[in-house]
């Protein structure tokens, strides 16, 4: 199932699904083909349970072997692209609860002959979902889904804590890397005068280590290097700085800008950075929105090598916050003889901004420009800026991907 999960899925072509056949790589926890779309009460059952359990995909209009469960044949679909549309949202939205949000395509061969539809179910914050009139749950057992009683309140609350558990751990992991912040690096001491920008990207829901404690020094190394050949992250230390159970952390050299970088084996990457306010001719301390976009970009890519590096392929969690920012200014002056003039307010309430956001392992080139925008946005706003905001977004992550 290679030629799926390592693809973005908007990326996903014919030839994918027709090796997958070729190749007879069978159903599975996280796979199901369908002959049809047929009966809409059978399909929700499988969207809930895929949703309930690990997440995956459903392909419609391939023939599976009943014996086996591999796929036979691809035989296309006769129904229109508009209908299984129509279908799809019905069944998601109408038959289970609480409703399941999930991607969808339809894919056609060279000439046109075959059309498959193609269906990515997430694995859900959101379990227990339920059908039939919300009382019965299904989840993924290998290659069939099992129901489970409403009533059998056991079960179902095993499956509630068993995602409570992924969810606690992604929170404790977030956190601790948060904590960390002096490893006796005589340079590394955070100024408390300084701002703060911090981001953690990880698997949405962590489930175990993805690679042994033994293997991550090398593993990170290998990226620490690629990064400095790409000109970014230049500033880290040779060498990590200190080693915690199940990571390690690199350091910056030098005192402005301040740089963490936190790995751990579950597939967290935190990056931290402690950087001066510069001041213009009016003395005000003033955000430099351009490197606040290379923070947030050079963050995604970094982590985006990383979970690459660990063969992860999942949904992931971004969250990126700045903060100490009350009573500062947006810069004016960029170099390079940039000078933009806009009228602000100053961030005169709020002291942090922060925002998170998923995607899927994969697809960090296209998430990465909307996230970072999307963010200078919020930044902008907060600084009383309103006007064309998204075209000013536009501009400071053009700076960086120019390398202004």
């Amino acid at each position: 199932m290679a030629s799926i999960v390592t693809k973005k899925f908007s990326e996903i072509e014919y030839s994918d699904i027709a090796d997958m056949v070729e190749e007879k790589v069978a159903e599975s926890e996280v796979l199901d083909y369908k002959q049809e779309f047929g009966d809409t009460k059978k399909v929700a059952e499988l969207v809930s349970a895929l949703a309930n359990t690990y997440g995956g995909y459903i392909i419609f209009g391939v023939r599976e072997e009943e014996k086996t469960n591999k796929p036979e044949e691809i035989v296309g679909l006769s129904v229109t692209e508009k209908d299984l549309d129509s279908k799809l949202t019905s069944t998601c939205y109408d038959n289970i609860m609480p409703p399941v949000f999930v991607e969808s395509k339809h894919i056609t061969n060279e000439d046109k002959s075959l059309r498959i539809f193609l269906v990515r179910v997430p694995e859900s914050d959101t379990t227990p979902h339920a059908v039939d009139g919300n009382t019965t749950v299904y989840v993924k057992v290998r290659d069939q889904k099992r129901p489970i009683a409403k009533a059998d309140q056991g079960r179902i609350g095993w499956l509630t804590e068993r995602r409570k558990r992924h969810i606690r751990l992604r929170d404790y992991l977030i956190e601790s890397a948060l904590n960390r912040t002096e490893f006796g690096n005589d340079v590394f001491i955070p100024d408390p005068k300084k701002g703060l920008f911090y981001q953690t990207i990880l698997p949405k829901h962590p489930r175990k280590e993805l690679i042994e404690v033994s293997a991550l020094p090398e593993l990170v190394s290998t990226i620490i290097e690629n990064e400095r050949k790409n000109h970014r992250f230049t500033v880290l230390s040779q060498v990590p700085s200190a080693y915690y159970d199940g990571g390690l952390v690199y350091e910056g050299v030098i005192d402005d800008p301040q740089i963490q970088l936190d790995f751990n084996c579950w597939g967290m990457c935190c990056v931290k950075v402690y950087f001066e306010f510069p001041r213009e001719s009016d003395e005000h301390s003033r955000l430099r929105p351009d490197h606040l976009a290379s923070y947030l970009l050079n963050g995604i890519r970094v982590s985006a090598s990383f979970l690459e590096a660990l063969g992860f392929r999942g949904d992931l969690q971004v969250s990126s916050t700045i903060t100490k920012i009350l009573n500062t200014e947006i810069a004016h002056n960029f170099g390079n003889d940039i000078y933009l003039h806009y009228q602000s307010t100053g961030c005169k309430i709020q002291n942090t901004i922060e925002m998170t956001k998923e995607y899927r392992a994969g697809d960090s080139v296209a998430f990465s420009s909307s996230y970072v925008q999307e963010f200078l946005v919020r930044v902008l706003h907060t600084y009383g800026i309103t006007d064309n905001t998204w075209d000013k977004a536009k501009f400071f992550y053009g700076l960086v991907l120019k390398g202004a």
